[in-house]
């Protein structure tokens, strides 16, 4: 059973990406941005650890999801997690419920390593680099 440190789920969610999505935030990150927003999902708290298989299910649950959103902490700090979850969804969603994901790390840096091209795959949008506060 692979599991998720998982900050928070949330639906509706009406921004971070088009139309009603549901979202999710993962725990645990090392990038440390300045400014960051979301400074209370940098611990990677083992608490907060659920299965994968758990936000499956409360996916599946929702009415009328138009697109998923992940967001972090940092998702792709928890790969095996990440593409369990990218696949469960690819293989519960219709084609026209989207995925997209931010990242705090730079495209380059994605590509360069043969499993997050993989998880890159998965996704239909990625929102790539640091954390910028203006």
């Amino acid at each position: 059973m692979t599991t998720l440190l998982l900050a928070k789920a949330h639906y509706p969610v009406t921004t971070l990406g088009p139309g009603r999505r549901a979202g999710i935030w993962t725990q645990g990150c090392t990038i440390h941005c300045p400014g960051c927003l979301s400074q209370d999902t940098w611990e990677a708290d083992p608490a907060t650890a659920i299965p994968v298989s758990a936000v499956l299910g409360w996916l599946q649950s929702l009415d009328r999801v138009d697109g998923v959103t992940i967001s972090g902490g940092e998702p792709f700090q928890q790969p095996a997690a990440l593409r369990e979850l990218l696949l469960g969804i690819r293989a519960w969603a219709p084609p026209e419920v989207d995925i997209l994901v931010y990242s705090g790390y730079a495209l380059s840096r994605l590509r360069a390593s043969a499993e997050s091209r993989e998880l890159l795959a998965f996704c239909d949008a990625v929102v790539t680099g640091p954390y910028i506060n203006r």
